[in-house]
């Protein structure tokens, strides 16, 4: 079996790496509704917040990651698109 050697990446690169997985760089990589799917299914987990002081906390990770984001779109994939996709609904349907 071949020995795995360590690969050498800069800071630099490290940090562009993470935010990417996050959506955060470079700039919005998502856009509209189909977009706030994609961010989600990509695993930039968001909690749904019912409180909102200035947005909820859901809406202000997602403007940071999805061009032209409207709260809307986010309960449209959370409830009308998801019955849509898997026919149910329910606490546990909420999982992509």
């Amino acid at each position: 079996m071949k020995a795995h050697t360590a690969l050498n990446i800069s800071k630099m690169i490290q940090r562009q790496f993470i935010l990417g997985k996050l959506g955060l760089y470079p700039g919005r990589r998502w856009q509209g509704k189909a977009g706030v799917y994609e961010a989600v299914h990509a695993g930039c987990v968001v909690q749904m917040d019912p409180l909102s002081v200035i947005a909820r906390s859901h809406d202000i990770a997602l403007y940071g990651r999805v061009l032209e984001y409207q709260p809307a779109d986010m309960d449209a994939v959370l409830y009308t698109d998801r019955i849509e996709r898997n026919g149910r609904y329910g606490y546990s349907s909420g999982c992509f």
